[in-house]
């Protein structure tokens, strides 16, 4: 599967962590071990007026509008919490934008949490081998600033923040390829975010191997392949590069302080700069609450799209 081009944006505003837990209710000490721990200081906030659809269109504006190949397009946006959108993308509206002359679809995948990109592209994947598009759109975001501003507080885990990220896909061979993908459930982790204290705790001893696992289904190399991760906090990054021989410089997680966990666009986050200034062979990962994963390898040189 080819990745045709790949957009992503982060909003410019920012919220404080130490602001998030106190307004989950969080004292000094909490905050001060949190941010020492974790290494995340602030996270990108959305600006709701402009929301899903005009992060989106201002994705889709980044794009020729001249189709890539014949047939239809189908768009699948992937949330990264398995809750009902108020703000569900419109099939007639999207329409309308240049890009997307030929959109005969648009699909919500909601229920796989941050790995929610990787059933996307599973879909993608069938889609475009079954011909019945000849492109799909994947998006990746939600705005959390419809949400409190303590509902961005993962207890002993995570501060969320928005981000968005856009890919369109073919069939068609060369450039950059992403596959296989591979997806799991690992059981037990079902409340996800609600799931409490004790499942926390569970959930983060359960991460590392989580990740060991899911890597190792796509034959990841742990010294020689780049590693594109979901920001969930610094400190899981630096333990797994610890425990399993994980080259640290290559992983890409250099949005942690800054940007905050931008749930399922996080790995495409970090993948888009490397992309635009060299060639890649590496890996995306994203582990979600309740126990849902997801990982592909990628590799190609999308600057050779433009030569």
């Amino acid at each position: 599967m080819r990745l045709e081009a790949l957009e992503t944006l982060i909003p410019e505003a920012r919220a404080g962590t130490a602001d998030i837990i106190r307004s989950a209710g969080g004292k000094a000490e909490e905050i001060k071990l949190f941010t020492a721990l974790f290494g995340m200081h602030q996270v990108a906030v959305a600006d709701p007026d402009t929301g899903v659809d005009g992060y989106l269109q201002t994705l889709l504006s980044r794009l020729p509008a001249a189709p890539v190949c014949s047939g239809a397009q189908i768009l699948l946006h992937a949330h990264s919490l398995p809750m009902p959108h108020a703000r569900r993308l419109q099939l007639q509206p999207l329409r309308r934008h240049p890009v997307l002359r030929r959109l005969t679809a648009v699909c919500d995948i909601d229920q796989f949490n941050c790995a929610g990109m990787f059933h996307a592209l599973q879909m993608a994947q069938r889609l475009l081998g079954a011909g019945a598009a000849g492109e799909v759109f994947v998006f990746a975001g939600d705005c959390l600033s419809d949400w409190p501003l303590a509902a961005r507080y993962v207890p002993s885990c995570t501060v969320l923040g928005d981000g968005y990220a856009l890919l369109r896909l073919t069939a068609r061979d060369g450039g950059v390829q992403i596959g296989p993908v591979a997806t799991r459930h690992f059981p037990g982790f079902e409340g996800g975010l609600d799931g409490g204290a004790a499942q926390m705790e569970r959930y983060n001893r359960a991460h590392l191997e989580i990740i060991s696992d899911s890597l190792a289904r796509i034959g990841h190399d742990p010294q020689a392949a780049m590693l594109f991760p979901h920001n969930i906090n610094g400190l899981a990054w630096r333990l797994y590069c610890r425990q399993h021989n994980q080259n640290a410089a290559q992983v890409h997680d250099g949005l942690v302080a800054g940007t905050g966990h931008c749930c399922n666009a996080d790995p495409f986050l970090v993948l888009d700069p490397v992309l635009r200034e060299q060639p890649v062979n590496g890996t995306l990962i994203s582990v979600g609450m309740a126990g849902f994963a997801g990982a592909a390898a990628i590799r190609g040189d999308l600057r050779q799209h433009a030569a």
